[in-house]
């Protein structure tokens, strides 16, 4: 279960008090996924945000815009950024099989982001996608 706060300043407040100083990297990374995925929850009433975790494989939020599946992964840097697209991509495989089972129209239109701090440009890579998070966030 993850908790967003909607009011990123809130969040900010909360978790930067008395810390300014002893933030680490793995923090600032988390933060990045609560904006992110804060973000993201804006996008109105009916919006459902869901969340992918086998143990193995962990991705950030899931949702669905105008009949699309987006998985989103959220990093500070590009360093793990292969992996993870290559991990969404099999989610989504998994996505797709569940849907057959289950007797629902398969799906075509999944898609696989990663939202990096570090990045400067928009890359797309037989996986998916990689967006800056500024340009990412502006979009929201």
């Amino acid at each position: 279960v993850k908790l967003f706060l909607n009011d990123p300043a809130l969040f900010l407040g909360l978790y930067y008090k008395k810390r300014i100083d002893k933030v680490t990297r793995m923090e600032e990374g988390l933060l990045l996924e609560h904006i992110v995925c804060s973000h993201i929850s804006r996008l109105g009433r009916n919006f459902r945000l869901e969340f992918y975790n086998d143990g193995k494989i962990d991705i950030d939020c899931i949702f669905e815009l105008k009949g699309n599946k987006l998985l989103i992964q959220v990093k500070m840097s590009d360093r793990e950024i292969n992996k993870d697209l290559t991990n969404a991509s099999e989610v989504i495989k998994l996505l797709r099989k569940q849907e057959q089972q289950q007797g629902q129209t398969i799906r075509e239109n999944y898609y696989a982001i990663s939202v990096v701090h570090d990045a400067n440009s928009i890359i797309k890579t037989k996986d998916g996608t990689i967006i800056p998070a500024a340009f990412f966030l502006s979009l929201i």
